[in-house]
C-alpha cells in the first residue's frame, strides 16, 4: 500500500517514528507532505493533483516527501491527514447539553479546520480513502488512574457517524494505550518532541519542556503502527474481498 500523510507540525513525531519501524513494514510505502503550524493552507487542488501556492510551501513538501512538491492522488492508495487543528476536547456530553447542542459543537470542532478544507481538498480529486487523525490529547498534570477512555471513545464514534462519514472518510482513534486518566495523553510521550524537520535551521529542535502539545518519537511508532494494522489492515483486507469498509 502507498500511503498520503499530509499535516503540520504534528506529522514530526509520525516521520520520526516511521523511520524507526519502516524495516517492519516492507509491504507499506508512506510519503509525508508537511509544513509548520497552518502551512498546508496554501495546498490547493488543481489540474488533478494538490499544489503549493508558495515557493515555501514548495520547499517544506519537496524536503518532508523526500523530492516531491506536489501531491498526486494517483500515485496513493490511502490518504491520511494528520493534525492540522482537529482538536478532540473530551467531556461526558449528556450529562451538561442536549444532543443538538452536542452535535452543533462537534461539527463546528471539525469543519472549521484546516483539516476539513485539506479532505475537502482530496475529495475533489480522488474517492481514495481519507483517514483523518487529530490532535494528540493535551497530557494530564499527574496520572490518576486506568480509567477506560469511554467518554473519547465515544466521541470519536459520534464524530465519524455526524461528519467523516458522510465524505467517504474516517476518524482514527488515539492508540488506547496511550490514553490515561481517560481522556489524556500520557506525559511520557510529550517528553523529548522535536520540531517537524523541513531544511531549515528549526529542524528537530527539541519544544520546550512547558510544549505539551507535540508528542515524541515512541508516541509516532505506537501511532503508526495501530493505524498500519487495524485501518490499513483493514483497506488491504476490503480490496481483496471487493467490499466496502464500515466505520467503527
Amino acid at each position: 500500500m502507498k500511503i498520503c500523510v499530509m499535516g503540520n507540525s504534528h506529522v514530526g513525531s509520525l516521520k520520526r517514528g516511521w523511520d524507526e519501524i519502516k524495516g517492519d513494514y516492507r509491504q507499506h510505502e508512506i510519503t509525508f507532505f508537511a509544513q509548520r503550524s497552518d502551512g498546508l493552507e496554501g495546498l490547493i487542488a488543481h489540474d488533478g493533483k494538490l499544489i503549493p501556492n508558495n515557493e515555501k510551501l514548495a520547499k517544506a513538501l519537496e524536503f518532508t516527501s523526500g523530492g516531491k512538491k506536489e501531491v498526486d492522488p494517483n500515485e496513493y492508495d490511502v490518504f491520511v491527514i494528520y493534525g492540522t487543528g482537529v482538536n478532540i476536547n473530551v467531556v461526558a456530553d449528556n450529562h451538561f447539553y442536549s444532543n443538538a447542542v452536542i452535535e452543533s459543537s462537534l461539527n463546528d470542532l471539525v469543519t472549521n479546520t484546516l483539516s476539513f478544507n485539506l479532505l475537502k481538498g482530496v475529495r475533489a480529486l480522488t474517492d481514495k480513502p481519507v483517514f483523518i487523525g487529530h490532535l494528540p490529547l493535551v497530557p494530564p498534570m499527574e496520572v490518576l488512574s486506568d480509567t477506560m477512555p469511554s467518554d473519547y471513545i465515544a466521541r470519536v464514534e459520534l464524530i465519524n457517524e455526524m461528519t467523516y462519514r458522510p465524505l467517504n472518510a474516517e476518524l482514527v482513534r488515539q492508540p488506547l494505550s496511550t490514553i490515561v486518566n481517560g481522556n489524556h495523553t500520557h506525559p511520557d510521550f510529550s517528553k523529548g518532541s522535536k520540531a517537524l524537520a523541513v531544511g531549515d535551521s528549526g529542524d528537530n529542535v527539541y519544544h520546550p519542556e512547558s510544549d505539551s502539545d507535540h508528542m515524541n518519537d515512541k508516541f509516532g511508532e505506537i501511532w503508526l503502527r495501530e493505524f498500519l494494522t487495524e485501518y490499513v489492515g483493514e483497506v488491504e483486507s476490503r480490496a481483496q474481498a471487493g467490499g466496502v469498509r464500515q466505520s467503527g
